[in-house]
Order: C-alpha cells, then structure tokens, then sequence
C-alpha cells in the first residue's frame, strides 16, 4: 500500500474539511512506519478555497516512543501486567458500560516472604515473573496489585468458566518447575472469586478479597467462591 492509496482512502474525510476552509489532520499506518498527514486549504482573494497543500511527516520514532511511556507508565515492569492503579482503571472502565455478571478472581502466592528467604529475592522475581506470563494467558484483564498479590477481571467468560480457569491457574502454579542457581523452587497460591451483577469496583475487589482469605485459613492452595 503507498502514500497515495492511504490518501485516497481518506479523500471524502479531508477532502470536505478543506473545501470548508479547516486544516486538518490524521495519522496512519504505511507498512512499519507511521506518518502524519495535514492539510491546508489555499483560499484566492475572494475566500474561496481553491487547492490545498499536504504535508506528511514521519513520526514513527516518536510514536514508538509515546507507545513506550505509555506502557512504562501503566505495566509492571516485572510481569508486564497493568499496575494497580491501570487494572483499577480498566476494570471501571468495563462496569460502566457492563452490565451483566462479571468475576474478578484475586490471588496471591502462599508463603512468598519464605521463598525470599531462602533462595533470594531474584528468585522471587523469578517465580513472580512465572506468575504473570500464566496470568497473561487467561484471556482476563490481568494485573499485578502489589507484592505478591494478583488479579484477573473478565465481563466476558461465565461462572462456569472462570471457575475452571481459577483451578487451572492454582494447578500451573503448583506445577511449576523453576530452577534458581540449581535450587528448585516450587509454590502454590490461595486465590478467591466474586461474581456480581453490576458492581462497583470495590464490592467486587473487597468480596474477592475477603473470599482470597477464606481460603488462607482454609489451608491455602485453594480457591473459595
């Protein structure tokens, strides 16, 4: 696709901005870069718009650029998964315009402290970066709350769904086979899901919430609904 095709796919938009006397402007993909295009209505002495003047400029480097702040500013640099406040964010996004049941399902690693302890914080990170590649994997909003802890939201999936999900997510992690300067670091999570229908964020996070400690006095390694 060139240059000249792209334009003239646009030609009805911009075309009918000029001849009303307005610059204008977009931007667009042309294969791996992305360009910017304005447009300038040359007016004769009566105002009356005769032609117009295109320039287009190559911003690919500073829209790599905007895109990496972008997501400097809103993933967790270890997991890559949205910070707090960016799931928070996302997910109230998603109850405004939802409005049949949705499931957040809250976790965290059991014991997580003691994997420090013993085999070293980049170990932690280790297992913690594990974490977030199978969360990345469900197919929910996914994010990284702090420490340990973890979230996933869907307004997608069903109850049946979810809870399959949340096993298979609790057996992943159990299975984890990771090895840290030939030591071996295995690890479990306890993990709670709320389902409401039309809930604030924070109903549904302080039910998950309190549903995630059910299942550490349960003995962990356990989901509760």
């Amino acid at each position: 696709e060139t240059i000249e095709q792209v334009l003239k796919q646009k030609v009805p938009y911009w075309e009918r901005k000029v001849l009303e006397g307005k610059q204008t402007e977009f931007e667009f993909h042309l294969g791996q870069k992305f360009l910017h295009a304005d447009f300038y209505p040359i007016s004769n002495d009566a105002q009356e718009v005769v032609g117009s003047v295109t320039l287009i400029k190559d911003v690919t480097v500073l829209k790599e650029r905007s895109d990496w702040l972008k997501s400097k500013a809103e993933k967790d640099s270890l997991t890559g998964l949205y910070n707090r406040q960016t799931f928070i964010e996302k997910v109230e996004t998603e109850l405004e315009r939802t409005f049949s049941e949705v499931h957040l399902l809250y976790f965290d690693l059991d014991h997580f402290k003691m994997v420090n302890d013993k085999y070293g914080h980049r170990a932690g990170d280790l297992l913690l970066a594990e974490v977030g590649k199978l969360s990345q994997q469900t197919g929910c909003v996914a994010g990284r709350m702090g420490g340990e802890e973890f979230a996933l939201f869907s307004a997608v999936h069903n109850r049946q769904k979810m809870e399959e999900l949340a096993e298979e997510l609790r057996i992943s992690v159990a299975s984890l086979n990771l090895v840290h300067e030939g030591k071996e670091i295995h690890a479990t999570i306890s993990a709670g899901l709320a389902s409401l229908t039309n809930p604030s964020f924070d109903q549904i996070y302080h039910l998950a919430d309190s549903l995630l400690y059910q299942a550490k006095r349960e003995g962990r390694n356990c989901v509760r609904f």
